[in-house]
């Protein structure tokens, strides 16, 4: 629907207080189409010559009667349904939900199965933009194609501006009906739609906004959800109860920054969300969660100033560029989140990003671990009102710093997420005085280790016969010491006849491979080697992989038979 600008002869309107008027109660008139028409006398009713006048009195009486009595049954299941508009609130059943974007990665069948049982059935799109000076109300967005069994809210991102229209509820009305086009045509693609969501970054004042709401509530369709999005600065602000009470219910984006908001601290601070949800709570509004699981890299000027932000970003990358380097504290600096500084030691570039010297890059993520304890609390806090979370949102292959469906599936596991590390050997070939092998790690699933660059995040190979030369290519590892195993147990570095070797490694990112070149082993026969790893992981455990014996070419179980 094209959407036409209020007349300029209606009188503006002043800056509206933060109360809202109340609305006016429709008369509960029944519309005819909803009377069935075989209990209505028809004017045109052909007379029945065989029926007496008191029988056809007596008859005509008894239809009345029950035409008057299903005209007030349906007047009552007509008004409570809510047909008319008004405050009362459709009931929404407690389930949590992801985000999907249109770049997002395939989310398959039974990867919805199985976020199902975890609790997360629901998704949303992001579907049009609300443009109110423009041909269309509502510019589409291309959406990603959806299960069908997948209930589905489409999402309208925009701002409302009280200043900028005279009839807000008017207005609301006009974005109801072209929010229900929006629904039917998404539906034609086979998709399930459950709810409409205003993504609203900025609103002016909150009683236009509660007008504007109450008018799209009016128009909506009895089996449409109508939520929005809670900004974290309005928790406690006046005027936030009347908005609230427009809608079905809200979804309040407590834990973590969206890519456009300025970095802060108490955004991911579960002290200071704990804090905000109870606040909420007095609202007595049903909400789910809003919790960010995308990470992002902002490049910084010398002066302070945010030059650029992006989700598509690798950790890897970065650390792989020898012109940036590692400020030290990164450790300490994130409160429930990860937070790693670089700085150009000269200009750069990375990716589409020309980085000059003295500039830093700023990166934010966070781990499943926090999400896992972001899920511990929310349940220990019993928070009455609370339906579950919204996951914002499904990343693509390009956004490294971001949580995938695989990790918020093993936030709901009750064994901690952890990463799979598998080791890899492989020989190449004889050389002149022993055998040149390859070795590798390899990581299994999505989840990654901690940042470490002292004695931690090793892959360590022991040989039981022979040494390892002290020519090293180290490849995809960013170092390595060279060790012996002394009688007593304890290892002590060693460069001359060194039979320990450890591989460092800064961080292992999900799925990664990291494998050296050739590294001698001096011996005739062919090397017997004893393979273990150790990594700091983000919940500040230490994982330990093996010890696993290799030799004639494979591992051995832990029964001390051979496997590929």
């Amino acid at each position: 629907m094209i959407f036409t600008e209020p007349s300029t002869s209606e009188p503006s309107v002043a800056e509206p207080s933060t109360s809202v008027p109340s609305a006016s109660v429709p008369s509960a008139s029944v519309p005819s189409a909803l009377v069935p028409s075989a209990l209505v006398p028809s004017a045109s009713e052909p007379s029945d010559s065989k029926v007496s006048d008191s029988s056809r009195a007596h008859r005509d009486l008894k239809r009345s009667s029950l035409a008057l009595m299903m005209a007030v049954l349906l007047a009552v299941s007509w008004v409570s349904s809510g047909c008319f508009g008004g405050n009362k609130r459709k009931q929404k059943t407690s389930a949590s939900a992801i985000w999907i974007g249109s770049s997002s990665e395939e989310v398959t069948a039974s990867t919805l199965a199985r976020l199902k049982d975890a609790g997360v059935e629901e998704a949303y799109v992001t579907a049009a933009k609300l443009d109110l000076k423009g041909p269309d109300l509502l510019k589409r967005y291309q959406i990603p194609d959806l299960e069908a069994s997948l209930p589905t809210t489409l999402a309208i991102r925009g701002s409302w501006s009280g200043d900028s229209v005279d009839d807000a509820s008017a207005v609301g009305a006009q974005v109801a009906e072209a929010a229900q086009q929006l629904r039917f045509d998404v539906e034609s693609r086979g998709a399930l739609v459950v709810g409409i969501h205003l993504d609203f970054t900025k609103v002016s004042s909150f009683s236009s906004y509660a007008a504007f709401l109450e008018g799209i509530q009016s128009e909506l369709s009895n089996d449409l959800y109508l939520s929005i999005t809670v900004q974290r600065s309005w928790i406690g602000k006046e005027g936030l109860q009347a908005v609230a009470d427009a809608v079905d219910f809200v979804v309040p984006f407590l834990y973590g920054q969206r890519v456009n908001e300025n970095d802060a601290g108490d955004a991911w601070d579960f002290v200071e969300l704990e804090r905000r949800l109870h606040l909420l709570e007095k609202l007595k509004v049903p909400y789910q969660l809003g919790v960010i699981t995308l990470g992002t890299a902002s490049l910084i000027s010398e002066s302070g100033g945010v030059r650029a932000r992006t989700t598509r970003r690798s950790m890897l990358d970065l650390l792989r560029n020898p012109d940036l380097r590692l400020r030290p504290g990164f450790s300490f600096n994130g409160v429930n989140r990860r937070v790693y500084t670089m700085g150009a030691e000269r200009n750069t570039r990375v990716d589409d990003w020309e980085i000059e010297q003295g500039e830093t890059v700023r990166m934010v993520r966070i781990a499943t671990s926090d999400l896992e304890e972001l899920l511990r609390l929310v349940e220990v806090w019993a928070l009455p009102h609370h339906l579950g979370q919204l996951f914002h949102r499904l990343p693509s292959e390009e956004e490294g710093l971001s949580l995938h469906s695989e990790s918020l599936l093993l936030a709901f596991d009750p064994q901690p997420a952890t990463p799979e590390i598998g080791f890899d050997v492989s020989v190449q070939r004889r050389s002149g005085r022993g055998w040149l092998v390859r070795f590798g790690l390899e990581s299994g699933n999505r989840e990654f280790t901690e940042l470490a660059l002292l004695e931690n995040n090793y892959l360590q190979i022991l040989t039981e016969s022979g040494e390892f030369n002290r020519n090293v290519d180290v490849g995809d590892f960013n170092r390595f010491d060279m060790l012996t195993l002394n009688e007593d147990g304890n290892y002590v570095l060693k460069r001359r006849d060194p039979n320990v070797l450890r591989l460092f490694l800064p961080i292992l990112e999900g799925f990664q491979k990291a494998t050296t070149g050739n590294i001698e082993v001096i011996g005739r026969a062919e090397p017997v080697l004893v393979l273990e790893a150790s990594f700091l992981l983000p919940d500040g455990r230490t994982l330990k992989v093996g010890p696993r014996r290799w030799s004639n070419g494979s591992f051995e179980d832990e029964a001390g038979e051979s496997t590929p």
